[in-house]
């Protein structure tokens, strides 16, 4: 995980969702975006700052290495595929409060499955150039279970833009964390704010 706060542009226009969805109190603030995007910093300071609730795919999955051991890239993938049930286990059980869930969800496979827990969504989806992304993924510090057996190169992290793309439900921004000292946290967090249909003050984000 990214320890230390990435900073970055905002990118492109916010988008809405149905207006059934739009009446729901409850929401779901999804940080989206491939590995090395700086997900997991932004969630937690949007969790601090707003004081919501979070659930995030790595602390998920390096609890369970801490209490089943870890070994190769098959017992990797196994406890992977657990960690996706424990994440829509806990959306489910969530679902009638405002929470932040963080994770390199895949459109493909999980928009449709979001999309029937009936929550209004606010997604703030992470991208930065492959390059970058290939360079945080490797560099940064991570808890022993996660293998390095597959290299994320460039290459590979420019397929990661397309396969953990956003999975457009409702409200959303990009974040392009390229430059990580271009961030406008109070837009971004307003912008959420928003989303959640809350009115706070411009002192948010400093």
């Amino acid at each position: 995980m990214i320890e230390n706060a990435p900073n970055a542009s905002r990118k492109g226009s916010s988008h809405s969702g149905s207006p059934s969805k739009r009446e729901c109190r409850e929401r779901f603030v999804l940080i989206s975006g491939p590995p090395g995007a700086g997900k997991t910093t932004i969630a937690r300071r949007l969790s601090n700052d707003l004081q919501l609730p979070l659930v995030t795919k790595d602390d998920i999955k390096e609890s369970l290495f801490d209490s089943l051991g870890w070994s190769d890239l098959e017992w990797s993938k196994r406890l992977g595929a657990a960690t996706w049930e424990l994440i829509f286990l806990l959306m489910e059980r969530l679902a009638e409060t405002t929470v932040i869930v963080e994770s390199n969800f895949y459109p493909n496979q999980h928009r449709d499955r979001i999309a029937a827990l009936g929550r209004a969504i606010v997604e703030v989806h992470c991208v930065a150039d492959p390059g970058v992304l290939s360079t945080r993924f490797h560099s940064r510090e991570r808890h022993p279970g996660h293998t390095r057996e597959l290299l994320y190169t460039p290459e590979a992290a420019a397929g990661a833009l397309v396969a953990n793309g956003p999975l457009a439900l409702g409200a959303m921004i990009e974040l392009d964390t390229t430059h990580p000292d271009e961030i406008d946290w109070a837009e971004l967090i307003n912008f959420v704010r928003s989303g959640l249909g809350e009115t706070r003050g411009p002192q948010d984000g400093r």
